[in-house]
């Protein structure tokens, strides 16, 4: 059994050649298994503690996304992080809604920031193994909280309205905003939970807002509900905002009814269990189009905070 004192790593590649430089890149600081298939991977997380996963998303018997989802399933703590070459954009959508990975890392990848994502995402895996922090994913949570829309259309509203009431159910307050404007409002009168958003607003850079939003209020769960795709854009989404989920527009009720059941779920275990909040830390990139914005989000999130806790 490897020493307490170091972080466990486990790459997956189909190419033994990868693998093993990746082995020689981490060996000296951690503990390294190395799988060239997925059900040997699988195996590996079933037998030993494995703090972080690095797999490639392109392999011949299993996918990495179908992969990081089994790993998610058996060992819930276990960081997962995707890498690949390819801009697929089927494949980011996946990380997004059955991996919920960490990071997506592009090949080929620079040393430096790959050392630095692995050490960051080993050292909170470490820290939810030392609070005895383990997070369940069938666990049962309350399904209660707030769910704001951020959508020009107000019939996308009415639909997400009507799921949570029918299908939802429990206490869900629901609320509106089509503009930037609107969502500072609602944002400081009332609490939320979940954020449901389209990614083409008029006149709103939507996700420098959503990241933004992330970065300073780390316990709201992002849904978005667009038409929009943009691979480059959905992969800053999954390293910047941890987008909880993507759904295409018009948008399936059963998917949107499954997507608020499990943010309303995580975020009540968030408030629970606060240390869970580090596995959806985020990458901070500021521009100077998200300046503005991150401003407007820390005087918010002061608000916020000062507002007295719901009771259960």
């Amino acid at each position: 059994m490897p020493a307490p004192d170091k972080a466990t790593l486990l790459f997956v590649d189909d190419e033994e050649r990868i693998v093993r430089s990746l082995k020689m890149l981490f060996r000296r600081d951690y503990h390294v298994f190395t799988a060239t298939e997925g059900a040997k991977a699988i195996e590996l997380v079933k037998r030993e503690k494995i703090h972080v996963v690095v797999s490639d998303q392109r392999m011949p018997q299993m996918l990495g996304v179908e992969l990081l989802r089994a790993i998610r399933e058996t060992s819930p703590n276990t960081m997962r992080l995707l890498l690949t070459g390819y801009s697929d954009l089927d494949a980011i959508i996946d990380s997004i809604n059955e991996g919920e990975i960490f990071r997506y890392i592009n090949k080929p990848w620079d040393p430096s920031d790959l050392r630095d994502i692995v050490a960051k995402a080993a050292d909170i895996a470490m820290a939810l193994d030392a609070a005895g922090s383990f997070d369940k994913p069938g666990e049962k949570t309350p399904e209660s909280g707030g769910v704001l829309v951020i959508d020009e259309n107000p019939e996308t509203y009415e639909m997400v309205q009507e799921v949570c009431v029918k299908e939802v159910g429990g206490k869900v307050d629901t609320a509106w905003a089509g503009d930037q404007e609107s969502v500072f409002r609602i944002l400081a009168e009332r609490p939320i939970s979940v954020v449901i958003t389209d990614l083409q607003l008029t006149g709103v850079d939507t996700p420098a807002l959503i990241k933004s939003l992330k970065q300073h209020y780390p316990e709201l769960l992002c849904i978005v509900l667009t038409s929009f795709k943009d691979t480059n854009i959905l992969k800053e989404l999954v390293n910047q905002a941890q987008v909880h989920r993507y759904l295409p527009k018009p948008g399936s009720r059963h998917q949107l009814s499954r997507g608020i059941r499990s943010a309303l779920q995580r975020h009540n275990l968030f408030r629970r269990r606060p240390e869970q909040l580090r596995q959806h830390e985020v990458e901070v990139r500021e521009s100077p189009e998200t300046r503005g914005i991150s401003a407007m989000v820390v005087k918010l999130v002061k608000r916020l905070r000062s507002r007295p806790a719901p009771r259960d």
